[in-house]
């Protein structure tokens, strides 16, 4: 264990001083070990909100280990246009089946996961760093259909610029801008 995680492990007994770490915590298991030990009862409503916001942070990161996982499926192995269809359908029916998904979510879903992890880099970052959301994310996504790479690229870094600060709808509206 590092010593920072010494420090943090032995402050846990302060939940407020473990809730204020938490804030320059990188989301990932440590923070979701942290969050799991506060007695929220304890805590006063600000620490409660900053709890709130620290799980926020810890669904991000969750969402984009998951969209790794999925795009890993839609990884391209044949040659043929007819072979990747067929193995995409099979792919779409074997996450839906798995993940309790109708086949046509588990289609745009694991589309989606490819073009954030493939073509949204600086997207992806942000969502597993936990400064944007997952339905951040997916505005960008879903925007960029369609888009050449230098297209994609300018719209991306147009659009991050302020999207840690901004709301869903926001983000939105920067993209259709």
């Amino acid at each position: 264990m590092s010593i920072i995680a010494e420090e943090w492990v032995a402050d846990a007994a302060d939940d407020r001083r473990v809730v204020e770490l938490l804030a320059d915590l990188e989301p990932g298991p440590l923070a979701m070990m942290l969050l799991q030990g506060i007695d929220q009862g304890a805590l006063d409503d600000v620490s409660r909100i900053a709890v709130a916001a620290a799980w926020e942070r810890q669904q991000a990161w969750v969402a984009a280990q998951t969209q790794v996982a999925l795009a890993g499926v839609v990884a391209e192995v044949s040659t043929t246009v007819t072979e990747v269809v067929e193995q995409q359908e099979w792919r779409a029916e074997l996450v839906a089946a798995s993940l309790r998904w109708s086949p046509r979510s588990a289609g745009n879903r694991l589309a989606m996961a490819d073009r954030l992890v493939s073509e949204l880099p600086a997207t992806y970052a942000m969502l597993e760093s936990g400064a944007i959301s997952f339905r951040h994310a997916y505005v960008l996504t879903d925007a960029i259909g369609g888009l050449l790479p230098d297209e994609i690229a300018a719209v991306e870094a147009r659009v991050l610029e302020r999207a840690p600060e901004q709301t869903v709808e926001q983000v939105a509206s920067s993209v259709r801008r």
